[in-house]
């Protein structure tokens, strides 16, 4: 599967085949909360450079900062995550009547509960939202998910 590059108006380059490029840079903090150490914070900051080999229709910026609350003692592990991600376009018009750049901002929350019941045998169900709010009417959503399941680890 292929695609062209696309060129500031919004159209397609003939014979011009699309290439992404992608820096990142992330860091996280830890830290551990009670002598027991059974609660875990993590902090977690993300920049995101992508650009395409073209004129830069799809080039952007993203930034994403995320927080993680963990409970952990045997056998159970209950863990809370809040992200919000935020993009910004360079190139790329909202839409054809609105000349301003594309913007788009994530949200995202999930909470997971496992339950161990040996070394190797655990269960676990998890529910997460997220959601879009863009410039682009086409990139707006939102989602909720629940996912539950069984692991083996050998």
């Amino acid at each position: 599967d292929s695609r062209q590059q696309v060129g500031s108006d919004g159209f397609r380059i003939p014979g011009a085949p699309l290439a992404f490029n992608r820096h990142e840079i992330e860091g996280t903090w830890r830290r551990f909360l009670g002598k027991e150490k059974h609660w875990r914070m993590q902090t977690r900051l993300e920049y995101q450079l992508h650009r395409d080999n073209g004129p830069g229709y799809f080039d952007f910026v993203r930034y994403r900062i995320g927080q993680q609350l963990r409970f952990q003692r045997d056998p159970w592990k209950i863990q809370g995550d809040v992200r919000v991600a935020r993009y910004d376009y360079g190139l790329q018009p909202a839409s054809f009547t609105d000349p301003s750049t594309r913007t788009r901002t994530e949200w995202t929350l999930r909470g997971r509960l496992e339950y161990l019941f040996n070394e190797h045998l655990k269960v676990f169900a998890e529910y997460e939202f997220e959601s879009t709010s863009s410039n682009q009417v086409f990139d707006e959503y939102q989602v909720q998910s629940v996912t539950s399941g069984v692991g083996w680890e050998f």
